[in-house]
């Protein structure tokens, strides 16, 4: 799997869309930015995004509402959610972020808090726990430049690496495994800590529509039976669901067939067709896109990395 390495002290602001990596490469960073510093895809990347931010601050900008990152917080975008992220004036951003691809088995404890559609936010408490996450993330970054016999402080010796091109590598599968071990460690402290904070406490309506979705995401859930099944209207149904859960009933069916397809592929035999069919999916074409959209590969490059030997060691 090709790897990239970058890292920044400054980049400057611009109006047009940023450049995505490959939706095949593992792309990391360390950057230490100032104002003028802003990534935006209004689209997406193609894979799935992480940043934990070590000083300073950064915003991240959202259609609905605007966050902002102090030390210890972790942000994952699913793969096309919305970015548009930047250094605030008059402040700094120092943040270790990477562009990736998950393993299939991190789906079986991946479960973090959803704040809108595609966009995951953790705030790792206690020194203790920041410190452990901030070394896991920059043994990461370290991970992918040695293979290519990257310094850790290369900026300072080359020029401005350009968009994508500079410093890419095919790594073997045993130092592929080894720089995600650092970004794995950090998502299950993120995990964890959000299962300690404990679940939040949702309108009981909405968490019956929830529980209606979740005992068959096969079935077509008109919203016009959810908000009978809870005496609302759809509109107020609508207006709640997305006030309480931060995302809309469509995509929230969406994820839950796609999870359920994710835990079919990985323990069943079953043909693609099969499950898409078990699933509600009348085009097995559509349910492989939506598949892919979701998760940055299709149902069979998924399960094909479920069942795949380990490397040599």
């Amino acid at each position: 799997m090709p790897l990239i390495a970058v890292e920044l002290h400054n980049t400057a602001m611009e109006p047009e869309e940023s450049l995505s990596p490959p939706p095949d490469l593992l792309v990391t960073g360390h950057f230490k930015a100032r104002p003028g510093y802003r990534a935006y895809r209004p689209r997406g990347s193609p894979n799935w995004y992480a940043s934990l931010t070590l000083r300073g601050q950064g915003v991240f900008e959202q259609p609905d509402f605007e966050l902002r990152t102090n030390p210890g917080d972790l942000v994952v975008l699913r793969p096309h959610a919305f970015h548009d992220y930047a250094v605030p004036a008059g402040g700094t951003w120092e943040f270790v972020w990477a562009h990736f691809n998950p393993r299939p088995d991190w789906l079986s404890w991946w479960q973090l808090p959803e704040l809108g559609a595609g966009r995951f936010v953790v705030r790792l408490p206690g020194r203790e726990v920041f410190e452990r996450a901030r070394r896991a993330m920059l043994r990461l970054h370290a991970d992918v430049c040695a293979p290519q016999g990257l310094p850790r402080d290369f900026i300072r010796k080359a020029p401005e690496p350009g968009p994508y091109r500079e410093h890419l590598a095919e790594l073997d599968g045993l130092q592929r495994d080894l720089a995600l071990s650092g970004l794995e460690e950090v998502l299950l402290l993120a995990v964890r800590e959000s299962k300690r904070m404990g679940p939040r406490i949702l309108d009981p309506r909405i968490r019956q529509v929830l529980d209606l979705i979740a005992s068959d995401p096969s079935a077509r859930h008109d919203p016009r039976d959810l908000a009978r099944s809870v005496a609302l209207s759809p509109s107020r149904l609508a207006h709640l669901f997305k006030q309480e859960t931060g995302e809309t009933i469509g995509n929230t069916l969406l994820g839950q067939r796609m999870s359920q397809a994710a835990r079919l592929l990985e323990a069943t035999d079953l043909p693609v067709g099969t499950i898409a069919e078990e699933l509600g999916y009348s085009s097995l074409y559509h349910f492989s896109r939506q598949f892919h959209y979701h998760f940055g590969a299709g149902p069979r490059a998924f399960r094909g990395a479920l069942h795949r030997p380990p490397p040599d060691r």
